[in-house]
């Protein structure tokens, strides 16, 4: 009973945040930067569960290396998107940076 809380009280705080995510993107569309980073963390928490299912599914065959193999089969697209989404922030910060300097 208490782990059957834990485990939806977990998921539920994953969706809360990821929907937190989208509702802050959607008031950063001004800011075209922050709206792709926030859009790309929401939908990284919303696929996190599902990859960690389908990675704890895989290691059932006792082999531990397939937990990764199963994790980034559903995870690799998001986590991509992501990455651009942290590069574009950060190049977008340090254009803003060196424009205010002159």
């Amino acid at each position: 009973m208490r782990e059957g809380l834990i485990n939806y009280g977990i998921l539920a705080l994953i969706i809360g945040v990821a929907l937190f995510c989208f509702y802050k993107a959607g008031k950063e569309q001004k800011n075209r930067k922050k709206f792709f980073f926030f859009i790309s963390l929401g939908i990284n928490l919303l696929v996190l569960p599902l990859s960690l299912f389908i990675g704890i599914m895989a290691t059932d065959s006792g082999d531990s290396s397939l937990f990764w193999d199963g994790f980034l089969f559903v995870q690799a697209i998001p986590l991509l998107i992501m990455l651009v989404g942290i590069v574009i922030l950060l190049v977008g910060i340090i254009v803003d940076l060196k424009s205010s300097r002159r």
